[in-house]
């Protein structure tokens, strides 16, 4: 929360949400420790000489919105969440339902992702939706929705297989 990254979960019409993995327990207490770690080790390693490691799970935290501070960066404006590329803002970076009640992750980003999406949903009309302003997106978004529950998760996972698209079937443990 202290971070920024639980202010950018969640859809635009509603509050923060709590992601179902510890972003900074894990990911940013540990991994950025952990590089520490291994550095202070080589460090001993060549001079002989111990290590003081000192990790912030904040600091570590920042590391997770890393397009999210370079668009403030640069622009010196925070976009409301819903509307960050990684956040709800692209529709070739979002999840959609399918026909079952399952789920598929997009994670289109780059050209070539979107091109093999849209080749492998047989929509080359989408190709020109890539990226674009939030209302532009939100058509977008409406139609992904529409065409992902025309099929069962298991088709779409199926359809994506041997498809280089960075879309995926949204599992749980069992």
């Amino acid at each position: 929360a202290i971070g920024g990254v639980l202010g950018f979960a969640g859809p635009a019409d509603g509050p923060p949400e709590l992601p179902a993995a510890q972003l900074a327990d894990i990911g940013a207490g540990a991994l950025w420790p952990l590089i520490g770690v291994l550095v202070a080790l080589h460090a001993r390693q060549s001079s002989g000489v111990g290590q003081l490691v000192d990790a912030s799970m904040t600091d570590g935290s920042l590391g997770f919105l890393q397009m999210t501070l370079a668009n403030f960066l640069v622009t010196g404006e925070s976009l409301p969440r819903g509307e960050e590329i990684l956040g709800g803002g692209q529709a070739c970076y979002g999840i959609y339902e399918t026909s079952d009640g399952g789920y598929m992750s997009v994670g289109s980003l780059e050209p070539k992702f979107w091109a093999a999406f849209c080749q492998a949903v047989e929509r080359p009309d989408l190709m020109a939706r890539h990226l674009g302003p939030i209302a532009k997106t939100r058509e977008t978004r409406a139609m992904l929705t529409e065409l992902f529950k025309t099929r069962t998760r298991a088709e779409w996972g199926a359809a994506f297989a041997k498809v280089e698209a960075c879309v995926e079937p949204v599992l749980l443990p069992d």
